[in-house]
């Protein structure tokens, strides 16, 4: 999924599966489109400052089944 939002700017959520769902906000460029697959260490956007931020970073948040993690957690699992 792509789109803009007025709060947290250009965003891409990649559906990993089994209910493990990656978001990332405040983009001031979104490279991909909508149902386009997305291989590990494939670039998604290009950071900005988009929506309601005081400087250019990436907001990125992990979802399981709908809920909110720590996303270091689940960063390089296989």
């Amino acid at each position: 999924m792509q789109r803009n939002y007025p709060v947290r700017g250009g965003l891409v959520a990649i559906n990993h599966g089994l209910g493990v769902t990656s978001l990332y906000f405040h983009q001031r460029r979104v490279l991909m489109k909508v149902g386009q697959p997305v291989n590990r260490g494939q670039q998604v956007g290009k950071v900005g400052s988009e929506g309601v931020s005081n400087a250019p970073h990436l907001h990125l948040e992990l979802r399981v089944r709908g809920e909110a993690t720590r996303p270091a957690q689940w960063m390089n699992r296989v």
